[in-house]
């Protein structure tokens, strides 16, 4: 394992507690598809929300702003989501779903990005096939 990986495993388990802290529960880390990976899934009351952890060099987090999760990144959250929500049969359970970023670069500096970016299915032109989930 590289020590970018490392770190990258550390900083999602950082932000997983820090999202804890602040009232989410954990559902899921790490989840892998075709399409992606999701570093966080967890539970806002009655949101599913997915999270995009992304490590940062500066204290000054504000500086990267979104630029980082471009359209093609969002996209692939998005089909990553959607077969996890698939695949643990979570359509009748939650209602809405939420796409997070949080940035860091320490323990100490975070900054969460609350509902950062919209799921475009309607752009991606998706269909029930290629969300088939075969157990």
């Amino acid at each position: 394992m590289s020590i970018q990986v490392c770190k990258g495993y550390i900083y999602e388990i950082i932000v997983k507690r820090y999202l804890e802290n602040h009232g989410l529960t954990f559902m899921y880390h790490r989840y892998k598809s075709k399409y992606g990976e999701i570093d966080l899934v967890m539970n806002d009351q009655h949101t599913l929300v997915f999270i995009e952890v992304k490590g940062r060099k500066k204290h000054h987090l504000a500086d990267y702003g979104y630029e980082s999760i471009n359209t093609n990144k969002q996209q692939k959250i998005c089909l990553t989501a959607l077969k996890y929500i698939k695949k643990h049969h979570l359509t009748n359970r939650f209602t809405q779903y939420r796409f997070d970023v949080v940035y860091i670069s320490s323990p100490q500096h975070i900054e969460w990005i609350a509902d950062a970016f919209d799921c475009p299915i309607e752009t991606i032109g998706l269909d029930e096939e290629s969300l088939i989930v075969y157990d």
